[in-house]
């Protein structure tokens, strides 16, 4: 058993405080440069002739409808990946980086793309700095691990790069990478609180930041990360996915089990069976694939991409998408939507012995069922099942660990259990 103060990148009651009042400013910028819908349509429409397991993998969330469902209304949802490095020249998001414009303060020394959390301590006026590993992310090796995982989680979730045979599940949306490891590939409490610091902030002053990714966690609870996700302006208005871990067990992992977080259990995309190393547990929210294999070209050498690390932005990029089509959607009706349209009879078919009979009512332990994108945008409702039980959830009091109380907690990249498998 790992010990509990690991971060492992797996690969509502409402309170008074840090709600949204609604009286944000106007944040102004150029409308995104539109994509030809067409091309890209066609792109994920002929790809059972081009990459049949991509299709495969793909069609496990009925994206390829939801794709042809989208039409051009000249929105580019932002979603925040927090993770390790970024290849931020990677072709399947370079030009879909959101940048931070002049008449907006964000607080990170010198960045004007996304922000490095990683060295901040609580009271900081910056919540980080430009350094979002210079030496992985702008010269990010494919076999650097700890760069690898932040792209591949960033191009799943919304990768778009038809030559190179790269297609996410939101192509039409934006990046905002905010990296949350160290130089040594280690993650504190107080990063992750920056991070959210970070979003809040921008939140605050318009910037329609709405969908987070956050392919980490811990078994151990931590009150600050708790209160910063609860108290913290703004943040109960975006939508918090994350990866429910890999040690197949239904011990709480966190962030992903606190109360206003959609936890994402593992799927084989091609049996639809439980990952073997999948967390689960009533407090998971929806199941989605992970296991494809190097259909990307993320890396030289081929790799499976294997973990809840990689089924959480599946998620994260659907909830994209759905505001690509209604960007006025609040964080309530977005959930609403991916749960209501999940296929729960398909999930629990595969996986009967994670649906149990507690005191007479139904307990699912993988979720609501699969991410069906498809349903998701449409509004048809799929099989989902009841609703689970209430969660722990956050309280209100001060943000923020003392000088020196904030506990270093180690990550491990994608092996063992965050599981990077090379092809035997």
């Amino acid at each position: 058993m790992l010990k509990p103060l690991i971060y492992l990148f797996f690969l509502n009651v409402i309170f008074a405080c840090g709600r949204d009042d609604g009286n944000n400013p106007v944040y102004q910028e150029e409308s995104p440069t539109p994509l030809n819908l067409e091309s890209v349509k066609a792109a994920y429409s002929n790809l059972s002739l081009q990459d049949r397991q991509l299709n495969q993998f793909l069609n496990e969330i009925n994206l390829i409808p939801a794709i042809n469902q989208i039409s051009n209304k000249n929105s580019a949802p932002i979603i925040a990946v927090l993770d390790s490095g970024f290849q931020l020249e990677s072709s399947a998001y370079a030009d879909r980086i959101w940048q931070t414009p002049d008449n907006i303060d964000s607080r990170c020394d010198g960045s004007t793309i996304g922000c490095n959390t990683s060295t901040y301590n609580n009271g900081d006026f910056h919540f980080g700095n430009s350094q979002i590993s210079a030496d992985t992310a702008y010269r990010c090796e494919k076999k650097d691990k700890a760069c690898f995982h932040g792209t591949a989680v960033a191009s799943l979730a919304l990768g778009f790069n038809q030559d190179d045979g790269i297609l996410g599940v939101c192509p039409v949306c934006r990046l905002l990478p905010v990296q949350i490891t160290n130089s040594q590939g280690e993650i504190s409490d107080q990063a992750i609180i920056g991070a959210f610091k970070f979003l809040s902030n921008l939140k605050s002053q318009g910037v329609p930041v709405k969908v987070v990714n956050a392919s980490f966690g811990k078994f151990q609870f931590s009150r600050d990360v708790s209160l910063a996700l609860k108290k913290l302006p703004h943040v109960d208005t975006m939508l918090i996915v994350a990866a429910a871990g890999n040690e197949n067990t239904d011990q709480r992992a966190y962030p992903s089990s606190l109360s206003n977080v959609i936890a994402v259990a593992s799927t084989d995309y091609s049996t639809g069976q439980k990952s073997n190393f999948s967390n689960y547990g009533p407090w998971v929210g929806l199941s989605a694939p992970s296991g494809l294999f190097d259909s990307l070209r993320l890396t030289a050498s081929p790799l499976f991409l294997d973990g809840t690390s990689f089924a959480a932005p599946l998620v994260a990029g659907a909830a994209g998408l759905i505001l690509s089509q209604d960007p006025t959607m609040n964080v309530d009706s977005l959930k609403g939507s991916l749960f209501s349209s999940a296929d729960g009879n398909r999930l629990y078919t595969q996986n009967p012995s994670y649906l149990i009979n507690m005191g007479g009512q139904r307990q699912a332990l993988l979720g609501k069922g699969i991410l069906n994108v498809g349903f998701a945008l449409s509004g048809n409702t799929g099989s989902a099942v009841p609703e689970q039980p209430k969660r722990i959830s956050q309280g209100c009091g001060s943000i923020g660990l003392a000088n020196g109380q904030g506990v270093v907690v180690f990550i491990m990249l994608l092996a063992p259990l965050a599981i990077m498998r090379s092809k035997s």
